[in-house]
């Protein structure tokens, strides 16, 4: 069996991203077909080596579901024989967690401000909730969103990012904000440079505030040789 398993493990609350992983992880080896149910097991009538060959590709799946969930929930799991049976299983079981992860995230994002944080910092903390509630919208929503409705979402998101930027970045923001295209693939370096920026200016004020009582006390006593 592979010694490869899914980075990401099932909790009580991230059944959406574990399930999209999962199938990614499952795909990437040509056994997703086993996973949905779409390669289901040979009649008994089938070549015993055909039979074979699908009962060692199941349990290769059902290996790395095994792998993928905590002990209780692996224990729950021996009732059902096939890989597909395992998925439908934890679907119905988690899937309804969904809706209340949703609020969750939603709620998390509209307390979500820089803070202490660097310019990264808050992108990558926002850029997981995005993620993470996009995931969790096409699970529950699986109907294609248009191209239109995407950049609205983009646009809203962007706008919510800077409105919670601390004051110092003000100036960064008025001057972004005023461009015709407006992406966060420009913002983010049009900030992190404003950052670098005001961490240098800060440097050099502290240095000229060290440096004050020098200045002062050579000045007073220039005429001293």
């Amino acid at each position: 069996m592979d010694s490869d398993r899914p980075l990401v493990r099932l909790t009580s609350t991230n059944f959406a991203l574990w399930e999209f992983q999962f199938r990614v992880f499952v795909e990437g080896r040509g056994l997703l077909s086993f996973l949905d149910g779409t390669c289901p097991r040979p009649l008994p009538t089938a070549a015993i080596q055909e039979q074979a060959q699908w009962n060692q590709s199941d349990a290769r799946v059902r290996y790395w579901l095994l792998g993928s969930v905590d002990p209780s929930t692996c224990l729950s799991l021996r009732l059902f024989p096939t890989a597909h049976e395992m998925w439908q299983h934890l679907a119905s079981t988690y899937s309804t967690v969904n809706v209340a992860r949703q609020f969750e995230i939603q709620m998390a994002l509209a307390r979500l401000e820089q803070g202490d944080r660097t310019i990264t910092e808050y992108y990558n903390n926002a850029t997981e909730l995005w993620t993470e509630q996009d995931i969790l919208t096409a699970a529950l929503h699986p109907q294609p969103v248009s191209a239109d409705a995407v950049k609205e979402r983009q646009q809203t998101r962007l706008l919510n990012f800077l409105m919670r930027l601390r004051p110092e970045f003000e100036a960064a923001r008025s001057t972004f904000l005023n461009r015709d295209d407006l992406r966060f693939e420009g913002l983010l370096s049009h900030l992190v440079r404003e950052e670098i920026r005001i961490r240098t200016q800060a440097n050099i004020d502290v240095s000229l505030v060290l440096e004050k009582p020098y200045l002062l006390w050579l000045a007073k006593n220039r005429h001293i040789r």
